[in-house]
């Protein structure tokens, strides 16, 4: 049968609606024959060159399934031509320990890795993956495995980290990545220096994204850093960490965004093609009053 209809018939069966199936509904297709083991992993993982999880989120969730889901990625590298799987989309579901280390060995073509806000991914765990991934150049990462990065990806060019950047991590990434020409922070939380310690080592960016970034004492990024790990900066981080004015509550629990040395930034930041920034305290609409 032509593969193409083949996999049509597949997408169009039980194969990708989990409820309450069985394995052996799951995993039937590949132990038929090939064909119709390619046609699986095709409809698993359309794209050659793209390992994307986000869609087997529930999935994974559940131990019984999670194993199926495993088992398809298994085959779907073994099969497929070792150029292939350059790209990671990570959902926000917690994988199995040994699965990361697994799925990092035999992804060495890796090139862009993509993991959301508040995955409940430990930090260990992507410590542990990072040494496989030499070639990587694009990466959207917590901040806190900089240092992993910088010291075996060298070919970095984009680099998306969310999270608190303190002057470690910002001498961190000044010192590495010879390659870089994008660095996205937005909804970071900085130390007061970070910043200007990162255009220091970089001079040559193209894009500088700054958005709804916050200043505080170098002293409570520890603070920040240790409640950080999971949460998602588009809805919560600020709402954690800083009490917007007037509102009550316990004021021991909050910080207070500190002002930015905004001559400082302009002059290092003068030759970057695209920087963006936000109204910060004078005219932005999720930062304005947590100053």
């Amino acid at each position: 049968m032509d593969h193409e209809i083949l996999v049509n018939i597949m997408k169009r069966s039980s194969l990708l609606q989990w409820g309450c199936r069985t394995g052996a509904i799951k995993t039937g297709a590949i132990k038929t024959c090939k064909s119709w083991l390619m046609a699986a992993l095709d409809v698993f993982f359309p794209s050659p060159n793209i390992f994307d999880l986000r869609p087997h989120a529930h999935a994974l969730a559940t131990k019984s399934h999670r194993k199926i889901v495993i088992l398809y990625m298994t085959l779907a590298i073994d099969f497929r031509p070792p150029t292939s799987g350059t790209q990671l989309l990570f959902p926000k579901t917690r994988l199995p320990r040994k699965a990361y280390r697994f799925v990092a060995k035999r992804l060495p073509s890796l090139t862009r890795i993509n993991l959301p806000a508040g995955a409940k991914i430990r930090v260990e765990n992507l410590r542990a993956m990072v040494p496989y991934w030499s070639n990587l150049e694009h990466v959207r990462f917590p901040a806190s495995v900089a240092d992993s990065l910088g010291t075996h990806c060298k070919k970095i060019h984009t680099l998306y980290l969310f999270g608190a950047i303190g002057n470690y991590i910002a001498s961190t990434i000044a010192e590495n990545f010879p390659l870089l020409e994008h660095l996205r922070i937005p909804y970071c939380i900085l130390s007061n220096d970070a910043l200007s310690i990162m255009l220091d080592g970089h001079k040559s960016l193209i894009t500088l994204d700054t958005r709804h970034c916050l200043c505080v004492d170098e002293v409570l990024i520890p603070r920040i850093f240790r409640n950080y790990q999971h949460c998602n900066p588009k809805t919560a981080v600020h709402r954690r960490f800083f009490k917007p004015r007037g509102k009550e509550g316990n004021h021991r629990r909050y910080l207070k965004a500190n002002e930015w040395n905004e001559d400082e930034i302009l002059r290092k930041a003068a030759g970057i093609n695209k920087f963006l920034q936000c109204g910060r305290k004078n005219d932005c609409s999720e930062c304005s009053d947590l100053y």
